[in-house]
């Protein structure tokens, strides 16, 4: 699969299903949202650490190839 695609399924992940759970809870709406976006930025840093790393070789690669196609 796609690196970029993946990556980005993945955030929206970590933020849709602990929004859900808490919505399921009962947890008011804007504090739902709040412990959701905390735990999807820890959720991210952690897990996804490999396909950031990923992504970033990619667009190095791209960015060397580009600059020696200008030289």
């Amino acid at each position: 699969m796609n690196p970029y695609i993946a990556f980005a399924l993945l955030r929206v992940g970590f933020l849709v299903l602990p929004l859900g759970v808490l919505t399921l809870l009962g947890v008011e709406a804007p504090l739902s949202i709040a412990i959701a976006v905390l735990l999807s930025v820890v959720l991210s840093a952690v897990f996804l650490r490999d396909q950031r790393r990923r992504i970033a070789e990619r667009i190095t690669d791209r960015a060397q190839r580009q600059a020696g196609r200008r030289q």
